[in-house]
């Protein structure tokens, strides 16, 4: 699948999407909001956060809370970053259309990704493994471990978009193969519900968690 037809993907799905999966206020997506989030907020200001896939702002809208933050978010859908401009934000809060591939990562005290890698190749993670200089970071990542949830998760994305999508449907990894893709050393894992298929890996750390 091109480029072109990854950022029409999510121009047409992204923002039904988040209703859908935010608006319960519990679950695998709220899970790992909530955590990264928690991550953040035992971190020491000022902070620059720079999250990769932002989607519409969601969590910026969480971290205008902080103290002492600047925040810039980036992702390829411009439907999602025009919702995301639209929000009441700090002036230090920007969000910009831009592939992951074009991003500039220098300054960062924190790069985030909820979600994101999911939907990249190896080849993708692997380069921002490589790019990436943030001295903190937050990931998310759906589990390769076998259960019933993930059972049913990849059949109901097969099922219901990934044959009109040329089998573009979210990726499942071990923590070693994230870790390895991202050349991480020294890191945690976090998840909350046993059945759950999201991680968070981080060497932020939260009294909270």
């Amino acid at each position: 699948m091109s480029i072109l037809d990854q950022q029409k993907f999510w121009d047409n799905k992204i923002l039904n999407w988040e209703e859908a999966r935010y608006s319960r206020g519990r679950g695998e997506i709220h899970d790992r909001i909530t955590t990264a989030y928690s991550l953040v907020t035992g971190m020491s200001s000022p902070l620059r956060i720079l999250e990769l896939g932002c989607g519409s702002g969601r969590l910026a809208h969480m971290l205008q809370t902080l103290p002492n933050i600047e925040y810039v978010g980036v992702d390829f859908s411009s439907v999602a970053i025009k919702k995301a401009q639209g929000r009441s934000l700090p002036k230090d809060f920007r969000f910009i259309c831009q592939s992951i591939e074009d991003v500039d990562y220098k300054g960062f005290d924190l790069v985030i990704s909820l979600g994101l890698l999911d939907w990249l190749t190896g080849e993708q993670v692997s380069k921002i493994g490589m790019d990436c200089k943030c001295p903190h970071f937050i990931h998310s990542y759906s589990s390769k471990d076998w259960n019933p949830v993930k059972f049913l998760h990849s059949c109901f994305v097969t099922i219901t978009y990934g044959y009109k999508s040329s089998g573009y449907v979210p990726k499942y990894r071990s923590e070693a193969e994230v870790a390895r893709l991202l050349n991480l050393k020294k890191y945690t894992v976090y998840k909350k519900n046993l059945l759950s298929l999201s991680r968070i890996i981080s060497n932020c750390e939260s009294n909270e968690l």
